[in-house]
């Protein structure tokens, strides 16, 4: 692009690029079209209107071609929120026939310039291409995502209200992305109230579809971090028919069975069925809510151990030796023995091998433990299997604790706990509480866990 001609756009210099114009008048014809930014996508992204009506008229093709990141004019206008530019490349697309090629021209992930306006916030700007093609609503990215996705993932609160009161959106309400989350799931995880209550309030919102990973919105909620609106977001939801995912196969069995309790029960007995069932719904979320404290619990355990052991096996205690000593020697017959030290060997390894080794072993053991711990509560399933490994390395875990305390106790002071009765007997009660403790809650669990089986059988 000539020098002036680039000085004149960024200026908005509408008496300068006339000049030019007189004096080349194809100076804009000669732009290539592999440039990567025509004067019109600068000034687009300046907003100077009346600019770029003047470029369109001597050169219309500008009005369609792409910079280097993929954007068109309209998509550069659309996101910085310059409604009159907008304005008039909608008018100049009207006169041309070519208004709704431009409201539907991607860029290289998808996106229309509706969705850079929606993720921006720009509600005016919506308001336009909206009013100028209606079908551009539709329109999804390359991950799927719909304008009401794009304006939950970006917390774009007023944006998303103006989409809501659109006649077109309803459509969308139930649509999933590419991970198969609704606008539900994701304002959900988000923690978004204000957009949460404008969502529930639509008769045909699905409360309880699932994404790929078999989760639904209040899956979502009650797994992710906690958030002082938790409670309130839980009850709006349930208020709505929501449920954990674990209901939604006991909701559907019952389903089936229910035509069959019909012709055999009285009304009151429905009743009655209906009020054990809400009380056994209201059991398993507090079963949940359990579950997540305690995985929270044990996370912060597990990540406490993994950084701890760590640090042991990159510092030692003792530290290591910073210098290298081979001078003193003692000598056996003829064969001459070292009693130096080497740098960076740790300390405490020459002074006591045996222990050392002991010693890093089972902060080897612990670290290994805590990771596999941490892995396991993140595993993204229910399944059974999952707790019991999670409860097994739980009790790994504590005994490798307790271990390596003792081990270290031994280390530092010589006297092992094992060789003096009084200190073993008075710390025997206090490992099998530990245990006991450690235990129980997966117990329970399991307990009633046959007794809810045991009851639909």
């Amino acid at each position: 692009m000539d020098s002036r001609l680039f000085d004149a756009t960024l200026a908005g210099d509408e008496e300068a690029l006339c000049y030019l114009l007189q004096g080349d008048p194809l100076i804009l014809a000669r732009i290539s079209p592999s440039c990567a930014e025509t004067p019109l996508h600068i000034a687009c992204l300046l907003g100077y209107a009346s600019f770029g009506r003047e470029i369109l008229r001597v050169h219309p093709p500008f009005v369609q071609q792409l910079n280097q990141d993929g954007y068109s004019p309209l998509h550069l206008a659309s996101s910085n929120g310059h409604v009159e530019m907008v304005r008039m490349l909608l008018e100049f697309g009207h006169e041309r026939l070519v208004v709704k090629e431009l409201c539907m021209r991607t860029d290289q992930d998808g996106r229309t310039p509706l969705h850079c306006a929606v993720i921006r916030g720009r509600v005016d700007v919506m308001g336009e291409l909206l009013a100028a093609c209606p079908e551009s609503a539709s329109e999804v990215t390359v991950q799927k995502e719909t304008i009401l996705h794009l304006a939950v993932k970006n917390n774009m609160s007023e944006a998303f209200l103006f989409l809501l009161q659109g006649q077109h959106i309803k459509s969308l309400l139930n649509l999933a992305d590419g991970e198969g989350n609704r606008v539900l799931h994701l304002a959900a995880v988000r923690k978004q109230i204000q957009n949460i209550r404008f969502l529930i309030s639509y008769p045909r919102l699905d409360v309880n579809a699932v994404n790929s990973f078999g989760l639904t919105a209040l899956d979502l909620l009650l797994i992710g971090p906690t958030n002082p609106n938790d409670l309130e977001i839980g009850e709006m939801i349930r208020s709505a028919g929501g449920v954990r995912s674990l209901n939604l196969f006991t909701s559907a069995a019952e389903n089936q069975i229910q035509p069959i309790t019909n012709n055999a029960a009285s009304g009151p007995r429905n009743n009655d069925n209906m009020t054990v069932s809400s009380q056994e719904t209201m059991d398993n979320e507090n079963d949940d809510e359990h579950l997540k404290d305690m995985t929270n619990g044990l996370l912060m355990m597990a990540s406490i151990v993994a950084t701890v052991t760590f640090q042991i096996a990159v510092t030692p205690p003792g530290g290591f030796w910073q210098d290298s000593d081979s001078s003193s020697s003692s000598t056996t017959n003829s064969n001459t023995t070292a009693v130096g030290h080497i740098a960076g060997i740790a300390i405490l390894y020459d002074r006591d091998r045996k222990n050392f080794d002991a010693f890093i072993g089972l902060n080897t053991q612990a670290f290994l433990a805590s990771l596999s711990l941490i892995m396991a509560l993140l595993c993204p399933t229910h399944a059974r299997w999952k707790w019991a490994t999670v409860r097994h390395v739980t009790e790994f875990l504590v005994f490798m604790i307790i271990s390596l305390f003792v081990e270290a106790v031994t280390f530092t002071t010589k006297q092992s706990l094992y060789r003096s009765p009084l200190l073993l007997l008075s710390t025997l009660p206090w490992l099998f509480l530990i245990m006991f403790l450690v235990g129980m809650p997966f117990v329970i669990s399991d307990s009633k866990r046959r007794d809810l089986q045991s009851e639909h059988v």
